[in-house]
């Protein structure tokens, strides 16, 4: 489906109508997401250059038709997704624009925090676009660092957005963009809260999952060779073949 969408810029497939717009948080002029959706897959589809991108005026920004019980769909900087995997389920339907957006599915508490902080993050990046292309990830920093003091949010979101930052903040120094410290981090955050019972199913799963890969390649036509030598590889069996 993903595929499709940026082939033939079928909205219809994403449930983006013409007249889905954009709210005035994104941090610049109201336009519908369909007039935006529609430049980002114009340029996606022209293989155009990264600066194109970010002199955009709406990178990032939810595609507000495509809500439903389970959450709604943005178009997202590709920082700003990963930095929400240090504390959400992130599903990334497609990576366009040579990897520097995606379009992903976050269900309705990861989209709020989204819709908060985005407006500021696009207000940098009209500011700044050459800066936001060449050092993304360390701008996002200290701008997520401005947000996160905001009083938009309950004690407990907020807490989780301090430590979300943190995180990720550590994973910026490190040059690590993999997502791989997020979905660590998700796992902890998890562990804290389930059962004991729950913890232990889930260190057997890795575990048997780890014990799986440490075989060695063709493993298991070793070991049949192995156990038909011990039937076949015999004095009698020798002479019972001597003739060839």
């Amino acid at each position: 489906m993903a595929k499709r969408i940026s082939e033939d810029g079928e909205l219809a497939r994403v449930g983006l109508s013409a007249d889905a717009g954009i709210g005035a948080d994104s941090g610049a002029s109201k336009v519908s997401s369909r007039e935006a959706f529609d430049e980002i897959l114009r340029l996606h589809r022209e293989l155009a250059a990264a600066k194109d991108f970010y002199l955009l005026d709406h990178l990032s920004f939810p595609l507000g038709e495509t809500r439903d019980r389970l959450g709604m769909r943005f178009v997202l900087w590709q920082p700003i997704a990963l930095f929400l995997q240090y504390g959400f389920p992130v599903e990334i339907m497609e990576h366009m624009c040579g990897g520097h957006v995606v379009l992903a599915n976050l269900e309705h508490d990861a989209a709020a925090v989204a819709e908060k902080i985005i407006p500021e993050i696009e207000r940098t990046r009209l500011k700044e676009p050459l800066w936001m292309m060449s050092s993304g990830p360390q701008v996002l920093v200290q701008v997520l660092g401005v947000t996160a003091e905001e009083s938009w949010f309950d004690h407990a979101t907020t807490e989780k957005i301090h430590r979300m930052l943190r995180e990720f903040k550590s994973a910026v120094r490190r040059g690590d963009y993999s997502g791989h410290s997020a979905f660590r981090a998700q796992l902890s955050e998890l562990a804290a809260v389930s059962s004991e019972s729950d913890v232990r199913k889930c260190i057997e799963f890795l575990r048997a999952g780890e014990e799986a890969r440490s075989w060695p390649p063709h493993s298991a036509a070793l070991a049949s060779e192995q156990a038909l030598a011990r039937e076949w590889l015999t004095p009698e069996e020798d002479a019972a073949w001597s003739y060839l």
